[in-house]
């Protein structure tokens, strides 16, 4: 369902106007295209009402399936978790020095986004539940919480640590459109691999 939706924004951008859309994203490992053979809503409301599908939708690709996610896989989930501990207990000299909600974004982390990490993607994938709503619902706010963290720390860091947080808020991203191509084509290990990486943002 997001791949749609990322055609469809590709779609708006690029003006395309017939009813087969291709869109190429580079991502930090390959050049990924998503082929779509139907009407595209060149529209923002049409983006909007896919994007809305798409947050409240309870199932997933795998739906029904035997996918066998390996143990591994649900402590990835949580890494959200020990990461809100980590950031709660090395707060680092510029979050006194911002407006950054830092604590509640790392209390976030801890007690929300794990949590729910760990029980749409490992304990209900292939399972229609409206824990696949709360987690998406959870993660899109904060992710976008972690683009400001990013722009908001850059007066207050050495130029190769904001950098590196640049680097890593892309790669996870990739990582998190390759691990939907995977969903997409059914394919379990690929799935794992890339959304594992995505979850060590």
């Amino acid at each position: 369902m997001l791949t749609e939706c990322l055609a469809i924004a590709g779609s708006i951008v690029t003006g395309t106007t017939s009813t087969y859309v291709s869109l190429n994203i580079f991502t930090a490992f390959d050049k990924v295209e998503f082929e779509m053979s139907y009407p595209v809503l060149h529209t923002l409301d049409g983006l909007s009402e896919c994007m809305s599908e798409w947050l409240f939708l309870a199932k997933t690709n795998f739906h029904g399936m035997e996918l066998n996610l390996p143990w591994y896989f649900g402590l990835f989930c949580l890494n959200y978790s020990f990461g809100g501990i980590a950031s709660l207990i090395t707060k680092p000299k510029w979050a006194r020095n911002s407006y950054f909600p830092y604590v509640t974004f790392s209390l976030f982390l801890l007690f929300l986004q794990g949590p729910l990490s760990f029980m749409a993607d490992y304990m209900n994938m292939t399972n229609e539940s409206v824990w696949h709503a709360l987690d998406k619902a959870s993660a899109v706010p904060l992710t976008i919480l972690e683009l400001s963290k990013i722009y908001v720390m850059r007066p207050y860091t050495r130029p190769n640590v904001w950098t590196s947080y640049v680097f890593s808020l892309t790669f996870s991203m990739s990582s998190f459109l390759m691990s939907q191509l995977s969903q997409k084509n059914l394919d379990r290990d690929g799935f794992v691999f890339w959304h594992n990486l995505w979850h060590l943002q």
